[in-house]
């Protein structure tokens, strides 16, 4: 039971378990405590965590129980209500003398329709504040490098090294698939396709190349495919091969 407690509350208050430590109950269960390291523990089963590295601790002690940890505003939706968790050192203001933010996960709200994304941040150098690598768009779109992402998957780089995928496999190796599940396949669906894209010199983007391939027959048991390959030219983007299913 709580030691200090108010008038007409008694199992609500504070108590010490240990030597130094300060124990907050309500309804004569603990809720918070901080140890004698000034370690934090809060939530019902926050007092059986006794990792000394965890300087706060959230715990649920019962099966089902959400553990939920909320930021934000009471008052009337914003931009400029920041909500935002920040991993730095120092106490200070200055970027690189006092202050060293490593890494930052920021929400925000989009506009008027209380739409929302979330980015994350990391710090390029010494001076530099963590900047912007990562967006997930209200849509749900994600970007990486680019704060306006296009495509459901949108990579920007200034080096011509932009993805790698790597496999540790002891046989084979990596495998990229590109896979269509549509509700009514039919003959001449494009499966997947690649494309090569790039600007004229008047700053347009335009096709140059793709690579599709193409359902030739969905029947169940004798499925065939072919490939086609086509190129810009004369203005125009015309297919040039056909890699077609061999026969028997």
């Amino acid at each position: 039971n709580a030691a200090l407690i108010f008038a007409g509350d008694a199992d609500t208050g504070l108590y010490h378990s240990a030597s130094d430590t300060l124990n907050f109950t309500t309804a004569g269960t603990e809720r918070l405590r901080i140890t004698s390291a000034g370690l934090i523990r809060m939530g019902n089963g926050a007092a059986g965590n006794t990792e000394a590295h965890v300087t706060a601790a959230i715990f649920q002690d019962t099966t089902g129980a959400a553990t939920i940890l909320k930021l934000g505003n009471t008052n009337t939706p914003s931009s400029a209500n920041n909500r935002a968790i920040e991993f730095c050192d120092g106490a200070g203001g200055t970027e690189g003398s006092s202050k060293y933010t490593y890494a930052r996960i920021k929400a925000e709200r989009t506009g008027g329709s209380n739409a929302g994304r979330l980015m994350f941040f990391t710090k390029p150098d010494n001076s530099s504040d963590a900047t912007e690598k990562l967006r997930i768009a209200s849509d749900g779109k994600v970007g990486i490098n680019t704060n306006n992402p296009n495509m459901s998957l949108h990579v920007l780089s200034s080096s011509d090294d932009v993805a790698r995928f790597q496999s540790t496999n002891s046989g084979n190796g990596v495998a990229i698939t590109l896979d269509h599940i549509g509700s009514s396949p039919a003959d001449n669906d494009i499966i997947g396709k690649l494309v090569f894209n790039g600007q004229d010199d008047a700053g347009n983007s335009t096709t140059y190349a793709d690579i599709r391939c193409i359902t030739s027959d969905v029947s169940n048991g004798t499925e065939t495919a072919h490939l086609d390959f086509g190129t810009r030219g004369l203005n125009a983007f015309n297919p040039i091969l056909r890699l077609n299913a061999r026969g028997s």
